[in-house]
């Protein structure tokens, strides 16, 4: 059996709340430019249950939790390429697409691999699990929805320039 290893069960918990915060962060103050009312709604909504689960793992080990300033760095990636999507298309399509082929997938991989690397069990995996939950649901409604719009967008240039930089 693995040795219990507090340090790097909190590392996780930083990563994935870091992941978390850029969504809420880019997301959040941006949602309010997209001109297309259906996908600002769905913007909204996806800034703020993110920024929950920041908060959920913000506060997971001994040596974090009531720390005054312990807030995990926004995942550089995320952030960059949820600002190029923003920046790209007004309507907020492509900040969608990005999420459901871009950004989505990887983190819920992240977030496989904590609950299953983690042993013996700890609130950071069982945490983990609740998040990927949460992300296959976002992911079948963002899903269903885009499946409604036809954008005229350059997806596949898009796709193309992100997979070169995007790491989370």
């Amino acid at each position: 059996m693995m040795e219990f290893d507090i340090h790097s069960n909190e590392d996780q918990a930083r990563r994935i709340e870091g992941c978390f915060t850029a969504l809420y962060d880019v997301i959040g103050r941006r949602c309010r430019e997209v001109n297309d009312d259906g996908n600002t709604i769905a913007l909204h909504g996806i800034a703020r249950e993110c920024g929950e689960w920041a908060a959920r793992f913000r506060d997971l080990g001994p040596h974090r939790a009531g720390a005054p300033r312990n807030d995990a760095t926004p995942n550089a990636s995320v952030t960059e390429l949820l600002e190029d999507a923003f920046t790209r298309d007004a309507s907020g399509s492509l900040v969608l697409y990005a999420l459901v082929v871009e950004i989505l997938p990887p983190l819920l991989i992240v977030l496989r691999d904590t609950t299953m690397s983690i042993s013996p069990p700890t609130r950071v995996g069982q945490r983990a699990s609740e998040a990927a939950s949460f992300l296959v649901a976002t992911l079948h409604s963002l899903t269903s929805l885009l499946r409604d719009r036809s954008p005229s967008l350059h997806l596949e240039e898009f796709a193309a320039q992100s997979r070169d930089k995007f790491h989370i």
